[in-house]
């Protein structure tokens, strides 16, 4: 379309060298938006360049979905496939589930009691110039749902671990699947699969990932995988001493617990818990 001329001499029948320059204006949408054009000496006009629309190639977003902003009754939406993409208009960015335009190392806030972390993302606008480019944004990347605080993995029983544009909750050693959940798993009782390898006069006691085994009363062993008969035996003799007063002094006899094979045990009847791997 032709531009549009305004100045306080448009409206005079005849425009001179020395009246003020017009200010020419093309409608939204063309380029450029504003040029200044005058009478000249010799009595031409300065040259007008006409109005054109200026297209952008359509913005595409890896990982991330396009919004037209140029609609005053809808607001943000999807842009339609038939969307010409041009001068000026202005596009909101929005990344996929599983990608962020944030930088790593960014930790999703405390979220409210009872609400799940959300992942967060800056504003992310472009607008096609009248140069036919679009300004700075952010892209979309891959973000690590682990690291960032917003995964759901219940820390007891799985670990973890960041995919592209998602995370697994990996169940841990000594736990299996829950059924129907993806985000914590069950603990194995190896004790009442009898998969453990106590010894027969030890107790097994189950643990979260693990379990653990105590030698009975009465017997000792190496963290209950192996138990026997304790023994009784004196590893120091009683001397005398004699005492600054001139006392004489009977220390008491050192008696050791050993188990069958020879090693000391201080308690066998109530060793301290210990996980088998």
């Amino acid at each position: 379309p032709p531009p549009r001329a305004t100045s306080a001499a448009a409206g005079e029948a005849e425009v001179v060298f020395t009246d003020p320059p017009f200010e020419v204006l093309c409608d939204e949408g063309f380029a450029p938006l504003r040029q200044t054009v005058s009478c000249t000496e010799v009595g031409n006009f300065s040259e007008v360049r006409e109005c054109r629309s200026i297209p952008c190639v359509p913005l595409v977003v890896d990982n991330g979905r396009v919004l037209c902003l140029n609609n005053a009754t809808l607001g943000p939406v999807p842009c339609p496939e038939s969307h010409f993409y041009r001068f000026p208009f202005s596009y909101e960015i929005h990344c996929n589930a599983g990608y962020s335009n944030l930088p790593p190392g960014v930790v999703a806030p405390e979220p409210p009691p009872g609400e799940l972390p959300v992942l967060e993302e800056a504003e992310n606008l472009a607008q096609c110039t009248d140069e036919g480019r679009y300004t700075t944004y952010r892209l979309c990347e891959d973000a690590d749902e682990c690291q960032r605080g917003v995964a759901t993995c219940d820390e007891v029983s799985t670990d973890c671990v960041n995919l592209e544009g998602a995370y697994a909750c990996d169940c841990k050693h000594g736990f299996l699947p829950a059924e129907g959940e993806g985000d914590r798993c069950d603990d194995i009782d190896e004790c009442a699969s009898r998969s453990n390898d106590c010894d027969p006069l030890a107790q097994c006691l189950n643990g979260p990932g693990s379990f653990a085994c105590s030698c009975n009363v009465g017997y000792a062993g190496r963290r209950g995988v192996r138990c026997g008969t304790i023994s009784l035996g004196v590893r120091a003799s009683p001397e005398e001493r004699e005492s600054l007063a001139g006392f004489k002094l009977l220390t008491m006899p050192v008696v050791q617990i050993t188990d069958p094979w020879g090693e000391y045990a201080i308690k066998p009847w109530s060793e301290e818990r210990q996980e088998i791997e």
